[in-house]
């Protein structure tokens, strides 16, 4: 409460001159004294609740400011979560575009917000996108593959594409194979190629426009604005389109621009600052509050008026500047006074009155405008966002404001003269034990003093809110402590945030499991663990059975909800003390930790029990899974998180091979494992001879036996591997991990373009032959892709078609009838023809001669190399060889190793015959210059 002083009455009755003189001279300095000392009063209260206010509102602007770019910094993480995913489903793996690129044009249709998905091979090569198609184009210049070379997701920069003309942002992301890399081993540029476990990369391509639409559904005040910067200073998003780049010219930096202010602003960002402050942007005073983007190299900038802010000063203002006229107009009164003392004293005394009643109402007047002022400053505390709460100089209560109420649950009256530590209680977030009061640490140190981090205020009726805070020192006009002034606010929902953030890094968010990364990081403790307590853990891989039938027959929903299902049962299953997690499509894995191989083996049929048992049920429809485990024990002798995942999923596809829903325990010697550590050597020789050309064709004549096809030269081209050694490696060694790593189809593609390209450019040694052989597995029949590719082929090359026999063997053809038909009649209208390999293998090898559309039967050796001596054998190849001429197909014998073969053969009517006994396989060079072998 303001006082109201009221001036005594001078007499009005003659007094002596020096009387006189002495009491006018008490009256300035009465008036002048109290002038001074409500007016210092006031100019300091005003300061510091100005100061505070200001202070308060530039927080809560920057705070607007870190809520919009965390928004922008939640969208890039759901960007760089679905890439991610892409690169790690097993399509991708393939790195096979002929599969990858239909499942890139659904993930485009699914996620509206991606433009353009690309594929990069390990040696840093466009293989392709989905705008042109396969275009192989170097990438190695691009700064962004040294950050994924790392072996962690990349947000771009805002680039210009070279074949659209459109502005993106690419989010790169690595494609693992199943054994993850050391981060630390992939600081080199070239460490794609020595990391065998990088495949490649995938580029998520999203426009600028789509950034710019996230920014601008931020929110942050009229006449505001944002914009976001690249790492080199150019904007990326700007309302001023002079600031960005086009693909005929980039633009300026804004590091470069001549207003000192912005520049200064945009190396702040640069570097990775944050902060508001008041520049003078836009030829302007206004606030420009700017952060680092955490998901990208970015900064985010938010514009907002000065007046925006400050605006909200105003009445204070106003009030200052009111009292401020009464202090010059008292100022102006008194040096009246003192100016005409020395003149009439008489006219002087007349007027005291006068002036005693106009001072008096002078002094009420402002004592009223004072307590307005007073009240408010007190509105003005009582509005602000943040919760304040000042102390005396020992520690106690003197105000709250309504914020600080709701928080701490005190009224106003209840907490006044009560010690800070009663009313304003900390602890820890996460030990729960008492926090150092800020307050009490502002007046030991007299400095402002700033809250702890994890910081959880418990109010007085139990509730709990994680605030921040700062206590700042109030002092008066001689530097004296006259208390503190306390201002906190409630960041309860940015912390939920924040650990909901941290949540969906360590989990799975279809299953709600702990992912990949954080599986990886737990048996990296339990490694660690073994070693240093010589403990023994265990580590279980599970790989479901006929999954993929879920998900084919009722689609993606079906198979997730699936997913989910099994995740609930595989936790019922397994000891608390046990992880378990998703490691990637329908792959989960166990962490046994301090349990033996005998226990664990135990979990593990449970497990696969447990699945065998469960039955799934969806729209009316029931299926059953199964699940393949394989096992292997964490000891003191584990080397590190690769190997050991490596070893599991290894006797996991082990336990897959020998019939699923099994277990199979990892041993160092398994000879079943030697088999498939032998074809995933054979994967990265073969990937390599595709790379450098390794493959070699070799030419194999096929002899006509009858008269009437005298003088028809045949041939059938055979693939060769060539060693580092020089030695060369036959197709039935390599061919089966070709076909299990989905590997053939590339093979098929080498044969066809360079069988085409040679016959074509050898056209004298083409036109002496009646008809060139190449043989394709079953893969390449089921594919639609290679079926184009052949027609391509034909047509770029121009060869005759009439001359080319595409040979297919009799199994594949069965499996695959309904493709393979498709795939003959298909090339059939261009002229080609087509052999059946290994015709009387199969069980049903006449049933479906009526079906295909085959033009040679090739007569398995199996038949044919005991002709002479084996009557049997002799029945077989009659009865196939009769068939095949009333079906009008020409018949050709496998596996002619010597002439009696051979006499027998055309005794019987066999038109054709293939083998040592008739010619060995040559290079296409020697096969080029033998006459007589053409």
């Amino acid at each position: 409460m303001i006082k109201a002083y009221k001036v005594k009455p001078l007499s009005a009755s003659p007094n002596p001159p020096n009387q006189s003189d002495r009491q006018i001279n008490w009256l300035q300095a009465f008036v002048g004294t109290a002038l001074v000392i409500v007016t210092v009063a006031a100019y300091y209260s005003y300061s510091v609740i100005r100061h505070l206010a200001l202070e308060s509102l530039r927080q809560n602007a920057f705070e607007e400011a870190q809520h919009g770019a965390g928004e922008i910094d939640t969208w890039l993480a759901r960007l760089k979560s679905q890439t991610e995913t892409i690169a790690n489903t097993p399509t991708v793996l393939s790195l096979d575009w002929s599969t990858i690129e239909p499942y890139f044009m659904d993930e485009l249709k699914r996620n509206q917000e991606s433009f353009k998905l690309s594929l990069i091979g390990k040696d840093r090569y466009l293989i392709a996108n989905t705008s042109v198609g396969l275009q192989r184009q170097d990438l190695r210049h691009r700064n962004y593959l040294r950050e994924v070379l790392k072996g962690k997701t990349f947000v771009s920069d805002a680039v210009v594409s070279p074949t659209t003309g459109v502005t993106q942002i690419l989010i790169s992301t690595p494609i693992w194979s199943t054994v993850s890399p050391t981060p630390s081993s992939l600081d080199e540029s070239d460490a794609i190629q020595q990391q065998p476990s990088i495949l490649g990369a995938v580029n998520n391509a999203v426009t600028v426009e789509l950034v710019s639409e996230v920014v601008s559904r931020l929110k942050y005040g009229p006449d505001s604005y944002a914009f976001v910067l690249n790492s080199d200073g150019r904007a990326m998003v700007h309302p001023d389109t002079q600031w960005m780049s086009t693909q005929e010219e980039p633009a300026a930096s804004l590091l470069d621009d001549t207003n000192t202010d912005l520049a200064d602003i945009a190396k702040r960002m640069v570097d990775r600052q944050e902060g508001i402050e008041l520049r003078n942007i836009d030829g302007r005073l206004q606030y420009i509050a700017y952060l680092p983007s955490k998901e990208a190299n970015w900064a985010i900038a938010f514009v907002i008026p000065k007046n925006n802010i400050e605006h909200q000063l105003q009445p204070l203002d106003l009030i200052a500047f009111a009292f401020g006229m009464l202090a010059i107009s008292l100022g102006v009164v008194l040096w009246r006074l003192q100016a005409t003392q020395h003149h009439q004293l008489r006219q002087i005394q007349a007027l005291t009155k006068a002036t005693n009643q106009a001072l008096e109402q002078r002094v009420q007047e402002r004592t009223i405008e004072l307590a307005q002022a007073k009240e408010r400053a007190q509105v003005t505390l009582e509005s602000i966002g943040d919760a304040v709460i000042t102390t005396d100089a020992e520690g106690r209560v003197d105000y709250l404001n309504p914020v600080a109420e709701r928080l701490t649950g005190w009224s106003l009256e209840s907490a006044q003269g009560a010690p800070l530590p009663e009313v304003f209680r900390l602890i820890n977030e996460y030990s729960r034990e008492p926090v150092t009061d800020p307050v009490a640490r502002c007046l030991a140190e007299g400095c402002i003093v700033d809250l702890a981090n994890h910081t959880v205020l418990i109010n007085r009726h139990g509730q709990e809110f994680a605030i921040e805070d700062s206590a700042a020192p109030i002092r008066d006009t001689n530097n004296h402590l006259l208390g503190v002034v306390l201002v906190f606010h409630d960041v309860s929902e940015q912390r939920r945030l924040q650990e909901e953030i941290s949540h969906q890094a360590q989990h799975d968010a279809l299953t709600g499991l702990f992912n990949r990364y954080e599986f990886e990081r737990r048996l990296q403790q339990a490694i660690e663990m073994a070693q240093a307590q010589d403990s023994e853990h265990a580590l279980c891989y599970l790989d479901l059975d006929q999954f993929k039938l879920v998900n084919d027959t009722c689609g993606h929903a079906a198979g997730d909800a699936l997913l989910k299902q099994l995740s609930v049962l595989f936790e019922s299953k397994i000891r608390q003390c046990d992880t378990l997690a998703r490691l990637g499509g329908d792959e989960f894995g166990v962490l046994l930790e301090h349990c033996s191989l005998t226990n664990a083996k135990s979990i593990a049929n449970t497990l696969r029990q447990a699945v065998e048992d469960f039955s799934f049920s969806w729209q009316e429809q029931r299926f059953r899974v199964g699940v393949s485990l394989g096992l292997v024990t964490v000891d003191a002798m584990s080397t590190n998180v690769a190997n050991i995942l490596q070893a599991a999923d290894s006797a996991c596809y082990v336990a897959k091979d020998s019939g699923r829903n099994r277990v199979h325990v990892y041993l160092e010697h398994d000879e079943m494992l030697a088999q498939r550590y032998g074809e995933m050597k054979w994967v990265s020789r073969i990937q390599q001879a595709l790379e450098e050309d390794l493959f070699e064709l070799y030419a194999q004549p096929i002899v006509p036996l009858n008269e009437r096809f005298a003088g028809r030269l045949h041939c059938e081209l055979l693939l060769r591997l060539i060693e580092e050694d020089g030695k060369t490696s036959l197709p039935g060694a390599f061919m089966p991990a070709a076909e299990r790593y989905n590997l053939a189809v590339a093979i098929d593609r080498w044969v066809v373009s360079h069988a085409f390209q040679w016959l074509v450019a050898h056209a004298d040694v083409f036109d002496r032959l009646a008809l060139v052989t190449l043989n394709l597995s079953g893969h390449s029949i089921g594919d639609r892709f290679f079926h184009a590719y052949v027609l391509k082929q034909l047509d770029d090359t121009g060869i005759s078609a009439k001359k080319i026999c595409f040979e297919i063997t009799e199994t594949a053809a069965i499996a695959n009838l309904t493709d393979a038909t498709r795939f003959m009649q298909t090339l059939r209208t261009r002229g080609c023809r087509f052999s059946l390999d290994d015709f009387g293998s199969g069980l049903s090898s006449f049933g479906y001669l009526k079906t295909l559309p085959v033009d040679f039967l090739k007569i398995d050796g199996l038949f044919v190399k005991d002709i002479v001596d084996d009557p049997v054998d002799l029945a077989m190849v009659r009865s196939i060889n009769e068939i095949a001429q009333l079906l009008n197909k020409e018949t050709v014998a496998e596996c002619v190793e010597n002439d009696e073969i051979l006499n027998q053969l055309r005794t019987l009517g066999v038109d054709y015959g293939q083998g040592y006994g008739c010619g060995r396989p040559q290079q296409l060079s020697t096969f080029m210059h033998e006459g007589s072998t053409l």
